[in-house]
């Protein structure tokens, strides 16, 4: 059956707007690569909270529903966020139409962007690790420039019961 490689395509090089979303590629050893022909194989959405960036994926495989499960960014243009996607075939992906992870309030760790998802599940609980930005606050501008950015997570259940 061979191997598949989701990675972001480009739309052109340049100045915003580009689009990135997901393409896929197969190889039966993994140094030989061929793109699907039909790539994207998750397309931004117009106008909604995806619409210049539908990348950045991390792909798993629930065996207990046996299906496959994309974790992705989407980008409007002004948030970058966290959605899920899910898949019988690896191919053809059906979006959630909200963001699973959005940004969070004014003064939140998170308040610019919550994207970049890296997930795992460890003792039945989800982990959801992804990188936060806000603006820096005035004695991190010199140290941070215009934003901060650092790895944060969130979990299925709270963290003291996980």
């Amino acid at each position: 059956d061979g191997f598949k490689m989701y990675y972001n395509g480009k739309s052109r090089d340049g100045e915003f707007p580009w689009l990135e979303q997901v393409g896929l590629a197969y190889s039966k050893d993994m140094i030989n690569w061929t793109r699907y022909e039909n790539n994207p194989v998750l397309s931004v959405s117009p106008h909604d909270w995806d619409c210049f960036f539908s990348c950045g994926q991390h792909v798993l495989y629930d065996s207990e529903n046996k299906r496959w499960v994309m974790f992705y960014c989407g980008y409007d243009g002004e948030h970058a966020v966290d959605g899920v996607a899910l898949s019988d075939d690896g191919i053809l992906w059906k979006k959630y139409s909200k963001p699973i992870i959005p940004v969070g309030e004014q003064g939140e760790i998170d308040e610019t962007h919550a994207h970049k998802p890296c997930v795992f599940w460890h003792n039945g609980v989800l982990y959801h690790i992804y990188c936060a930005v806000r603006p820096t606050i005035e004695d991190e501008k010199e140290k941070y420039g215009h934003e901060f950015r650092c790895l944060t997570i969130a979990a299925s259940v709270p963290f003291d019961e996980a």
